[in-house]
């Protein structure tokens, strides 16, 4: 664990650390106790210090850097590795070059800023500093085949209505297959990206994106279906604390799937899904049309009956509520 790491984590800890007892749990100088010290201020934490008792955390920065995501993260898998970013293109980009680089699975990817965020269907995703999370993960999940890979999107989606709900945040939906809604409206979207062969996923990269403490002037009118949890709830929310949870349900999520099957998180999905019953439009490689919303079917995919009775299973493209 980096010097900068186990300073913050033994800060947090500790209502006073001295820089002796730093220096000999680190196996190193006072002096380079303090040069870590102050690089910690110049990232925003407010130290104090003094010759007798040590130092003293007064308060944390407002940004989601490595050290305060992992304090106490506890997962198993998710987050053992974390990158951060004050200002980047896209975090699934980033993942992606981390990947060919070699990075591990389980790798969280956060930006305090994306210029080049998308969603799907070559959307872009809007990120407002300090007000957001964006993150990506990098997951390997071994013997999975690619066309599992959407059923890695909706355990996302499910470990994420579940940090909502933890929250205590009402009227929490999954839409069919990324998106998590409050009220109706949304409120986090997730973006998968596959590297694999025939038979095999290699990596799947997958981006989300949080609106948390956005207000309704943030969005304007060219996003009249987006919220935020402060928006929702009339309170401005715990970014960090938020992302920790986000992390640990969606390891939750991924260790049951990858353990237990999909069978648990279907029954959350049908629990939480905003679209069975309702009348979509869908766009699916060119083919479109209006069909109602049966039901999930066992893998994942979306049963739909259209107005001739014809029911058949989508399992990617764009739907719409009509």
């Amino acid at each position: 664990m980096p010097s900068k790491e186990l300073i913050v984590h033994s800060l947090l800890q500790n209502q006073w650390v001295h820089g002796t007892d730093l220096a000999e749990t680190l196996g190193t100088s006072r002096t380079a106790i303090w040069n870590n010290i102050t690089v910690l201020k110049n990232r925003g934490y407010d130290i104090e210090s003094n010759q007798k008792e040590g130092y003293r955390l007064v308060s944390i920065p407002k940004f989601l850097y490595p050290e305060l995501v992992k304090y106490k993260l506890g997962t198993s898998f998710i987050g053992r590795n974390i990158i951060h970013y004050m200002s980047t293109g896209s975090t699934n980009d980033d993942a992606r070059e981390l990947c060919n680089k070699g990075a591990h699975a389980g790798t969280v990817v956060i930006a305090e800023d994306q210029t080049k965020g998308r969603g799907r269907c070559n959307r872009s995703w809007t990120t407002s500093v300090g007000k957001s999370i964006a993150m990506s993960l990098i997951l390997k999940p071994e013997g999975k085949k690619p066309r599992e890979a959407y059923q890695f999107t909706m355990m996302t989606a499910a470990g994420i209505s579940d940090a909502l709900m933890s929250f205590d945040v009402k009227n929490v939906s999954i839409k069919w297959p990324n998106d998590v809604l409050i009220n109706g409206k949304k409120v986090a979207g997730i973006l998968t990206e596959l590297n694999g062969e025939m038979d095999m996923i290699r990596q799947l990269i997958i981006g989300i994106g949080i609106n948390v403490n956005q207000d309704i002037c943030d969005f304007g009118q060219t996003l009249p279906d987006a919220t935020s949890v402060k928006i929702e709830t009339g309170v401005t929310a715990d970014r960090l604390r938020l992302i920790q949870t986000a992390i640990r349900c969606i390891d939750a999520r991924y260790v049951q799937l990858m353990r237990h099957g999909f069978d648990d998180i279907l029954n959350t999905l049908k629990q939480r899904c905003c679209s069975i019953g309702k009348k979509i439009h869908f766009n699916l490689a060119g083919a479109e049309g209006a069909v109602t919303v049966k039901d999930i079917a066992s893998d994942g995919g979306l049963m739909v009956i259209d107005d001739s009775g014809n029911i058949k299973t989508l399992y990617s493209g764009d739907i719409q509520f009509v």
